[in-house]
């Protein structure tokens, strides 16, 4: 699973910045900050091998990388540490993942809607995203401009300055033509990661075949369409057969209950949703489901320690991402604050005044 999540991440995020006519001289760190954010707009084409390096060398990868503008990208990942070979394309209609050790592989269909949306997630967002969560919290200065991959680069260091900042310290090499990060180093906890490009190409040509998957013909296909990860919609009864006693809001609380969805979790565990609005507004949403044991901690996410009904909570803030989780009875309940207008002061009120369901 951890290995499905990783080449997911590269092929639906990767932050790509586009080319601008930006000068060459020099320029502050919050200069080139909002520079990548204004002239950073339109994906492009680029052929690129790096390197994935945590320090511990338990998962350490080498990856190569076609991208291509329209948003087809293809992603071969090898891990000398782990024995692991990976290759993940995206060919706008479907996302085709292949594991060559097991010989298994996980095709996903998108519909329209789902491509879309994936083919809006633009340059300029996905800059803006990264940015928003260390411009407030992280202080900038420049380093050294160096060559990565026979590229010159702006050196950017954000160091934080906000004990509760979701992200560590981190430094970036930013292509000076491009707006490419040819390399960014993290801390976060003591865990470090090193991404580094070590060749890049930005005229490769690349045809539709590049952007395929011949898979052998006794390879274990699991295929997956649109239903298949969708939320299934159900009755609070059900949640009740399920799970026995939970708690949701009161009715008092001015929020609406509009829906309850079930989806499965880690070792086919159903997790609930129970989604409420505030005057026709997604306000938030409340994710319940039985607490399993040995549950691997993934560490390295900073989080403010709150009380939540008595019981010690987790509260997370990453730009609009606003979160309260903690276990109660057994169960685990995870709160999504979607509405603007809602503050965590809001929500903790609401939390106080749920009432049991028997």
């Amino acid at each position: 699973m951890k290995r499905w999540i990783l080449v997911s991440a590269m092929m639906l995020v990767g932050i790509i910045l586009t080319a601008c006519g930006t000068e060459k001289g020099s320029l502050s760190p919050k200069e080139v900050v909002n520079t990548m954010l204004q002239e950073a707009d339109e994906p492009f084409s680029y052929y690129g091998e790096y390197t994935t390096v945590t320090n511990d060398e338990s998962e350490d990868y080498e990856t190569k990388e076609w991208v291509r503008s329209d948003q087809k990208r293809r992603i071969e990942l090898t891990s000398e540490s782990t024995g692991e070979q990976l290759i993940a394309v995206n060919d706008g209609q479907t996302i085709t993942m292949y594991d060559k050790i097991e010989n298994t592989a996980l095709v996903m269909t998108m519909n329209d809607d789902d491509v879309s949306e994936l083919n809006n997630i633009t340059p300029r967002q996905q800059a803006e995203q990264m940015l928003s969560l260390v411009k407030d919290s992280h202080e900038l200065s420049a380093g050294d401009d160096v060559e990565i991959a026979g590229r010159s680069t702006y050196h950017i260091i954000a160091k934080k300055n906000d004990e509760k900042a979701l992200l560590g310290d981190m430094e970036m090499w930013i292509d000076k033509e491009t707006w490419l990060p040819l390399k960014t180093k993290s801390n976060h906890a003591g865990n470090e990661l090193t991404v580094e490009y070590t060749k890049i190409d930005y005229k490769m040509e690349m045809n539709d075949e590049l952007f395929t998957i011949d898979l052998p013909e006794d390879v274990d296909v699991e295929v997956l369409d649109e239903g298949d990860y969708e939320p299934e919609e159900v009755t609070i009864d059900d949640v009740k057969e399920e799970l026995g006693s939970f708690y949701q809001l009161s009715k008092d609380s001015g929020l609406e209950l509009k829906k309850v969805t079930v989806l499965n979790g880690l070792e086919e565990r159903p997790e609930f949703s129970l989604d409420y609005e505030k005057d026709g507004i997604s306000a938030l949403s409340i994710s319940v489901f039985k607490e399993l044991p040995n549950v691997e901690d993934f560490g390295g996410i900073v989080e403010e320690e709150v009380i939540i009904r008595g019981k010690k909570a987790m509260k997370m803030e990453m730009g609009e991402f606003r979160s309260l989780d903690w276990t109660e009875e057994g169960l685990r309940y995870v709160v999504l604050i979607e509405h603007p207008e809602i503050g965590f002061e809001d929500v903790e009120q609401y939390l106080e005044e749920m009432i049991l369901v028997e």
